[in-house]
């Protein structure tokens, strides 16, 4: 399956619970995905190896942009979209939960 970034984002939002778009807007997460990929690209630059002539400019994305690397890292992508949104809320649990989801995110990376 072809992913677009608003369906990595669409993605995130289901352990939010914000299919309503409450907790975070569609800019907000466009931006989590953005810096996401940018740490992807810095870690692991190999999983852009092959894809491209030149690597893609990922600041450039729009939730209608074909996600620019391999389905298998969506899952992970989303989880850090999904920390992101957990840490903007102060309150403890919260925290928590993003930890865990910042530690899946680097797991799957």
């Amino acid at each position: 399956m072809a992913y677009t970034i608003q369906t990595i984002v669409d993605m995130a939002r289901k352990p939010l619970n914000d299919d309503d778009k409450v907790r975070a807007s569609d800019a907000t997460c466009l931006v989590y995905a953005i810096a996401a990929l940018h740490l992807v690209l810095n870690k692991r630059p190999d999983l852009f190896f092959g894809q491209f002539s030149a690597l893609p400019d990922i600041s450039a994305l729009a939730l209608t942009s074909n996600f620019p690397v391999d389905d298998m890292i969506a899952p992970a992508i989303a989880d850090y979209i999904t920390a992101r949104v957990e840490s903007g809320n102060d309150e403890a649990v919260l925290t928590e939960r993003a930890a865990m989801f910042f530690n899946l995110f680097k797991g799957q990376v």
